[in-house]
């Protein structure tokens, strides 16, 4: 459980989509492409990883970044972000207090989380972040083909649950393999530094011993 207070905590960001031909989404992102945000996308489409969009201000290291991978037409049309008129609320009334069921089991797929991550991943990745939270409605419906229903039984083509699992030992294993090479990359720079080290005490001692020899030397001639 994460607890995030008034002043302190990371910062927290979230996803965009790209809202270019929707009539009213007044939202900019970079380069000042038309954006959404995440949880309002209307249409699955719009949740397509060439769809994601950064915004204006792109998070950094210390950010805690919410992908929001969720989508609820709520009555409007496919192209427009208004809320009135609405003219698919007698088919999206049963969802108005949330997510639409068919949209999120579209969502939930396998190939579709898995690419929507990785997609992410390379946008954050030159700021030092990463996709921290997957923010989703319902993972367990019975409605893949698209059409709404109240129903909500066990999905066997779910493949939220296995993407995110993926992912995640996809991470453990980068992680081991990076601090293996940074131990590697330690040790070569440890023996480079000693065997600096040794050659030059073996040089300081040749000095040192020319020195003494050339000291006697010297002598001789003054006398």
């Amino acid at each position: 459980m994460l607890c995030v207070g008034y002043g302190w905590g990371p910062t927290i960001a979230s996803s965009h989509v790209n809202a270019t031909g929707v009539a009213g989404a007044d939202g900019r992102c970079a380069s000042g492409t038309p954006c959404l945000e995440g949880w309002d996308a209307i249409t699955f489409a719009q949740l397509a990883p060439d769809h994601a969009v950064l915004s204006t201000h792109p998070p950094r290291g210390n950010t805690l970044f919410v992908l929001e991978n969720l989508s609820s037409r709520r009555g409007r049309s496919n192209a427009s972000a208004a809320y009135w008129p609405l003219p698919n609320e007698l088919i999206d009334f049963p969802f108005q207090a949330g997510g639409n069921p068919a949209q999120a089991s579209l969502a939930a797929e396998y190939e579709h989380v898995c690419a929507l991550e990785r997609r992410w991943d390379a946008l954050l990745r030159p700021y030092g972040a990463r996709v921290n939270v997957l923010l989703v409605d319902f993972f367990n419906t019975t409605t893949p083909t698209g059409r709404p229903s109240r129903t909500l039984l066990p999905n066997p083509d779910d493949g939220l649950v296995r993407a995110v699992r993926d992912i995640n030992a996809q991470r453990r294993t980068a992680r081991a393999q990076t601090s293996r090479y940074e131990s590697e990359d330690a040790a070569r720079r440890h023996l480079t530094h000693t065997h600096r080290d040794e050659e030059e005490e073996v040089e300081e001692g040749i000095r040192g011993r020319k020195l003494q020899v050339a000291a006697p030397r010297a002598r001789v001639r003054g006398q």
